[in-house]
């Protein structure tokens, strides 16, 4: 009796390059142009070519997505051989259509060394995830009354994702354009603070993303921003109208004396 054993060995290919960042996450507005910048290595002990490119089967696998514009709108520039142990810049410009909506997913494969290849390991990859913003024209209202004269103060927050690898433009904060009135006739609201916070993460793991170093140790994934107003008190209805910008979500808080009575 004799028996055989089928050993089934794979192995797996190493990477030559490494990417400062195989992920760029964004929210962008229509009818700009955006510019980021990424630093790639050769890990390798030979001289490497590269041609970063966007296959057109890299959009998304879901047959219903409409991406909010075509690969055709993203330029991506790169030296075409990195010399060993160095390193070189990559820069993506992405140009939103002004009619632009919806999101963008894509995908750019280094191509290192001819090698046209979506494998993980041997081929470094750059996912952009783009969502376009469009600023509101229209104010989000919100009624209420009081039954006291106690002082009202309300508060509104917004959040926006930080990109390190964004160049131009210049990031804005969120900003909103608040109104009050009273029984119908508008009353002035006094600003009294602004405050802003962040979420931090440290380092990483994965070998593909560039070592830990000056600029990537640290990784801010967003920040909130807060403005607090206040206006006297009185018994009666009220209507309150904001009007957000830069940011694609918001919260506010209405307080009267110590009660609050609204929070989203």
């Amino acid at each position: 009796m004799s028996i055989r054993c089928i050993l089934d060995l794979s192995v797996q290919g190493f990477s030559k390059i490494q990417l400062e960042t195989q992920y760029i996450s964004d929210i962008i507005e229509a009818g700009k142009e955006y510019e980021y910048k990424i630093r790639l290595k050769n890990v390798d002990t030979k001289d490497i070519t590269i041609d970063p490119k966007i296959p057109e089967y890299s959009n998304y696998y879901d047959p219903s997505y409409i991406p909010a514009f075509g690969s055709d709108a993203i330029g991506i520039s790169a030296p075409s051989i990195i010399k060993a142990g160095e390193t070189a810049n990559m820069t993506v410009k992405v140009k939103v259509l002004e009619k632009a909506t919806g999101r963008y997913y894509g995908t750019i494969y280094m191509n290192v060394d001819g090698v046209v290849s979506t494998d993980y390991t041997s081929n470094p990859q750059l996912t952009l995830d783009l969502s376009v913003l469009k600023q509101p024209l229209v104010p989000y209202v919100k009624t209420f009354k009081t039954t006291n004269k106690k002082p009202i103060t309300v508060e509104v927050n917004g959040y926006t994702n930080e990109n390190p690898w964004l160049i131009s433009p210049k990031r804005e904060k969120p900003s909103y354009e608040l109104k009050i009135r009273y029984n119908n006739k508008p009353v002035k609201m006094t600003f009294v603070k602004s405050v802003e916070s962040s979420s931090i993460g440290i380092g990483g793991s994965n070998p593909l993303i560039w070592p830990i170093n000056d600029k990537s140790i640290y990784q801010n994934y967003g920040s909130t921003y807060v403005e607090t107003y206040t206006t006297p008190g009185a018994v009666g209805n009220w209507e309150l109208s904001i009007l957000p910008k830069n940011t694609q979500n918001f919260g506010y808080s209405i307080t009267v004396g110590d009660s609050k009575l609204n929070k989203l």
